[in-house]
């Protein structure tokens, strides 16, 4: 007797990283896409804490690499999706900065709140900024400290291999790890915060974060952009309870 069921998809068993986020998704076909999953994976670890203080929720973390070479990020309302730049636009078997990723990460989490780039918003980021800098430093992923390190230990140690080798690899500097911010309170880092931000404002060529109910951001197409993400074949790992298993599902 015939049947239409289909077959089950290939399951993987991944550790939890984040519970505030639900799926996972990467680039297959992209060079290096272990790699990149392995980034996506620290980078809800490390928000993990910041998501869990402001009670941020996001369905799906997707890499994504858009033909629009100045985009880094995209926010889809407010949190069902939330779309990050891995790779460099000119190469794609480089990855970007760390330090980078992780600004577009927060930036595009300050958008579940906020979808103006307004003052409110921008404040809201300098918090975060901060925040995420102390929760670094402190070693803090969503309730526990990770991999038993004490308060003040060297933030990155649990990172895979992979992720911590391209940072040095390219050279990239920091942004939240300034050795010249050690010290200094939450806002007084969040006044600097707002004065690189105003520097940056004024520099040629800023790469352009967006979220789609944003009415500042005509410039980009939204729609188009989604689009083209969707036709790139991805995979997709749905994160549930560590007691259960992770299914993948190939998306084309």
């Amino acid at each position: 007797m015939s049947t239409n069921r289909r077959a089950k998809k290939p399951v993987d068993k991944k550790p939890r990283a984040n519970p505030h986020i639900n799926e996972i998704t990467f680039l297959q076909r992209q060079p290096d896409s272990q790699r990149a999953y392995e980034m996506l994976q620290d980078l809800t670890k490390d928000v993990s804490y910041l998501m869990k203080k402001h009670k941020l929720k996001v369905r799906t973390l997707s890499e994504f690499y858009p033909k629009d070479q100045t985009l880094l990020g995209l926010n889809v309302n407010k949190g069902m999706k939330i779309l990050v730049r891995l790779r460099s636009p000119t190469d794609p078997f480089r990855f970007i900065p760390w330090e980078s990723i992780m600004e577009t990460m927060l930036h595009e989490l300050t958008h579940n709140l906020f979808g103006v780039h307004d003052s409110k918003f921008f404040n809201q980021l300098d918090v975060f900024k901060s925040e995420q800098w102390f929760h670094e430093k402190a070693g803090l992923f969503d309730t526990f400290l990770g991999h038993g390190n004490q308060l003040g230990t060297i933030p990155g140690a649990g990172k895979s291999i992979s992720v911590r080798g391209y940072g040095k690899r390219l050279g990239a500097g920091s942004s939240l790890n300034n050795d010249s911010i050690v010290g200094k309170s939450p806002r007084e880092m969040a006044a600097d915060a707002a004065s690189r931000r105003f520097d940056d404002l004024n520099k040629k060529n800023r790469y352009k974060l967006v979220n789609k109910d944003c009415h500042d951001d005509t410039k980009v197409n939204v729609d188009e952009v989604l689009q083209n993400h969707n036709e790139m074949e991805s995979k997709k790992i749905i994160v549930i309870e560590d007691t259960t298993e992770h299914e993948i599902i190939d998306l084309t």
